[in-house]
């Protein structure tokens, strides 16, 4: 790698600007908090990397340890305003990804309230290049929309505007995620950078449940790929640590592979065989088969309907889970669809209750499932009148269309829908 830029337009600055440097080195954790002096370069509203906490971090201790079969590596660094980071990177033997989070903790006496904090920060791409890399890096995603699939997106760094400036300063990033509940929309919360030339992609995969965000940040000759949670300027997230408080961020998973974007994907899914819940409780072999009834009941299922229905699936071996969607809670007058909140069973369409009816889809050789949407409450709903567990914004519950949504912040909210999951657990 070069370590000075130059050229006709480096050597026409004044001698007093140069020598220019060609790269700079990148902190391994970006932090942002509420007061300190934000980032330069151009990137009000459009990244809070580089900010002053960020370059005030200072190194304070490093170990390695071997814990649970994983090979544990923590790197503690401190900030100026007295938080302690932990970065930590756990790998095991044979596998093809590694996890990466950071833990910050705050040791002082006065909260200090986190406006930013990426679970990962992967610099120096491509360390293959000894210069800026002109059109051999590129940025891979995959697209997709509500009831849509997805759809891979490749671009050269320089359609999307990541070029290296002539000067080196100012930095060029893109910014992409999701706000809200649905973790897959607009794009999946995946990413990799590939070095054309090398023949050598850097990955990431975030199991986001909900808001997330990814960035490509771009100063001098190599490029940054970090991510993990929104932050204050990209979904309105912050965190306020109390003295003595931590947070961990989600875990990030990273790959880096020499091939193609398959081997590339084939590695980071294959992260994801060691946190499938709903593995542990089936037969080891080929991922079940999920039927779900809606597009053939439309929110109309019922117990007699709903065995026929396994019944035909058993004796063709099509399917191993079959799902009762939407219909099977009781619908307030006039409703006509979803009716989220109360989760009483309609005992005209289930007599005996769900359990009869999950008995006789068991008794037929398939595992039944009951969907919820646990977060919402309709219009019309008993719940739907209790404002005080709903999520507000300026002093009003959030609204959309005909849903209001329970706040899961509060330990009360949190229990009424443990007991209405437990009530279709014990059968209703």
């Amino acid at each position: 790698n070069r370590e000075f830029d130059s050229g006709v337009a480096i050597d026409k600055l004044p001698a007093r600007w140069r020598p220019v440097r060609a790269h700079e080195p990148e902190w391994l954790v970006q932090l942002k908090c509420a007061g300190s002096v934000e980032p330069q370069g151009f990137q009000l509203g459009r990244s809070l990397r580089g900010s002053d906490d960020t370059l005030g971090l200072v190194f304070e201790a490093h170990a390695a340890r071997d814990e649970g079969g994983e090979r544990v590596i923590d790197t503690t660094l401190r900030a100026a305003n007295g938080l302690r980071l932990v970065h930590r990177v756990r790998w095991r033997e044979g596998d093809a990804f590694f996890r990466v989070g950071v833990i910050a903790q705050n040791p002082s006496s006065i909260p200090v309230t986190v406006e930013y904090l990426p679970s990962f920060s992967l610099g120096g791409l491509t360390p293959f290049a000894p210069d800026e890399a002109p059109e051999r890096l590129r940025l891979h995603r995959f697209r997709t929309a509500w009831s849509a699939e997805g759809r891979h997106e490749s671009a050269l760094f320089e359609d999307l505007c990541l070029e290296r400036s002539w000067i080196g300063y100012g930095r060029r990033t893109v910014r992409f995620g999701q706000l809200g509940s649905q973790p897959v929309r607009d794009f999946f919360p995946w990413a990799a950078v590939e070095d054309v030339a090398a023949g050598v992609f850097w990955g990431v995969q975030l199991p986001a449940p909900g808001s997330w965000h990814l960035e490509i940040a771009r100063c001098k000759d190599k490029a940054t790929l970090s991510g993990g949670l929104p932050s204050r300027d990209f979904g309105e997230w912050s965190r306020i640590l109390a003295p003595g408080e931590s947070f961990a961020t989600p875990e990030a998973v990273l790959a880096c592979v020499a091939g193609d974007l398959d081997t590339l994907c084939h590695a980071l899914v294959s992260a994801q065989r060691d946190s499938a819940p709903a593995r542990a409780a089936l037969a080891p072999g080929p991922l079940p088969v999920i039927f779900n009834e809606w597009c053939s009941s439309w929110g109309e299922p019922a117990h007699d309907y709903v065995v026929e229905t396994a019944r035909v699936l058993a004796g063709r071996d099509l399917a191993d889970i079959l799902v009762i969607d939407d219909g099977w809670a009781e619908k307030p007058v006039g409703a006509d669809i979803q009716t989220n909140g109360d989760w009483i069973v309609d005992r005209a369409k289930f007599p005996g209750g769900l359990r009869a009816t999950a008995d006789a889809v068991r008794a037929l050789g398939l595992v039944p499932g009951l969907w919820f949407e646990f977060e919402s409450i309709t219009r019309g709903c008993a719940a739907y009148a209790d404002e005080r567990l709903h999520l507000h914004r300026g002093g009003r519950p959030v609204e959309v269309g005909r849903r209001r949504f329970w706040d899961l912040r509060l330990a009360e909210a949190r229990a009424v829908l443990a007991a209405d999951v437990g009530a279709r657990r014990r059968d209703d």
